[in-house]
């Protein structure tokens, strides 16, 4: 199986605090990620993955320089119990899941992922052909690393030379950038730098206008200098005027596509009453192509929120008005729908009989899960003891 994912790393030595602050990072994003479609290009803002990028040789380039692409995220295939730099832990998590999951993220020996996965096939042996490209990238990515690394050793013998960035930007050739306004609990510094979770403390603590050492995570050696420290604030009307004006738009417009669904569904009796309604105030009408189960819900339909709970208690030929949530979230609605049921049909023995492993499956995990909640708190109330959260998180 293959799918993308989000990487906030952790050092293998890491102190509680440091994985604790990773965690909040993972969960901010986590939050940002239910919230969008758009999985490959928050992995290419957040991930600290060094394999999420591609190097490009100057070979391989008009500007006859090193450069690098973005991959979304993009991991695999894995295979069961196949390896992985991230541990075996999570290669046994990821192949179990199923084509289309997000997760909740999950820690591995390298820090605190976030799955979302893409492809599911079935496990073979894979060819040379299908290989290489992957191990020329791998040893693409040690060359650059190398080269990184030697970079790095080349400022350092000059660096205590300057005082002044302007001035070692000049010596060696290159352009001083500027990030702009950094949130302090950020540790993203934008496309060229990225990531700065390594170095977070020692930043933090650098005064305005001094010099820093030479720096490098996975994507680039760099020295930086604070421009302008501003106090934190709470923000003025101006600078929230925008998300504001927006967010009063988007629940108006979430009014009134609700009042307009229960105005329509008073008119509606039957499902060609629905496809005229639609015809007529040019509304989108769609009709499920096949019949769908509580297991297996249709894709050709809008996502209403906990459909399988509404489609079980909703009558044949009934009308409902029900919120739409977007691909990643069943929290925050997106649209309304308005709906009926053409046909239902109880499930044969048959049907039962089909589905009863995928039930029993479900079942026995949930028991499980039960029953490790009360043996860890029969533990808790016998015994003078502390649970690792950390642990449990994984």
């Amino acid at each position: 199986m293959s799918g993308r994912h989000i990487l906030i790393k952790t050092l293998p030595n890491a102190q509680k605090e440091d994985i604790e602050k990773a965690k909040q990072k993972i969960d901010k994003i986590y939050k940002e990620v239910k919230s969008s479609k758009d999985f490959a290009r928050l992995a290419n803002q957040y991930s600290e993955d060094e394999a999420n990028e591609k190097i490009i040789t100057p070979e391989e380039n008009k500007e006859k320089e090193i450069k690098k692409e973005k991959l979304g995220g993009k991991f695999g295939p894995i295979r069961e119990g196949g390896f992985s730099v991230f541990g075996n832990d999570f290669v046994t998590t990821v192949t179990l899941l199923k084509e289309g999951t997000l997760t909740e993220p999950l820690r591995s020996v390298q820090g605190w992922h976030i799955i979302k996965i893409e492809d599911v096939q079935p496990a073979r042996y894979q060819t040379l052909e299908e290989v290489k490209d992957r191990i020329e990238q791998i040893i693409k990515n040690q060359n650059a690393s190398e080269l990184l690394n030697a970079k790095m050793e080349e400022l350092k013998k000059i660096v205590g030379n300057f005082s002044k960035i302007s001035a070692l930007a000049k010596e060696i050739g290159v352009e001083v950038k500027e990030t702009g306004l950094v949130n302090s609990s950020s540790t993203f510094l934008g496309s060229d730098i990225q990531s700065i979770a390594e170095h977070k403390d020692y930043i933090d603590d650098l005064p305005k206008g001094e010099m820093s050492e030479v720096l490098k995570n996975f994507n680039a050696v760099f020295v930086l200098s604070k421009k302008e420290i501003v106090a934190g604030h709470d923000p003025t009307l101006k600078e929230v005027k925008d998300r504001v004006v927006l967010d009063y738009k988007q629940k108006k417009s979430l009014e009134l596509a609700k009042n307009e669904g229960e105005k329509l569904a008073k008119d509606i009796k039957t499902s060609e009453d629905l496809k005229k309604l639609a015809e007529k105030k040019g509304y989108k009408y769609g009709v499920t192509e096949n019949y769908f189960t509580r297991l297996d819900l249709p894709t050709d339909f809008p996502r209403i929120k906990n459909f399988e709970r509404s489609t079980l208690k909703t009558p044949k030929g009934v009308v409902n008005v029900s919120p739409t949530v977007p691909e990643l979230s069943e929290d925050t609605p997106n649209g309304y729908v308005v709906w009926l049921l053409t046909e239902k049909v109880e499930p044969s023995i048959e049907d039962f009989k089909k589905e009863l492993p995928t039930i029993q499956e479900n079942i026995l995990a949930l028991k499980r899960e039960t029953l490790f909640r009360e043996f860890l708190k029969s533990g808790r109330n016998k015994f003078n003891v502390e649970i690792n959260k950390e642990y449990l998180s994984q």
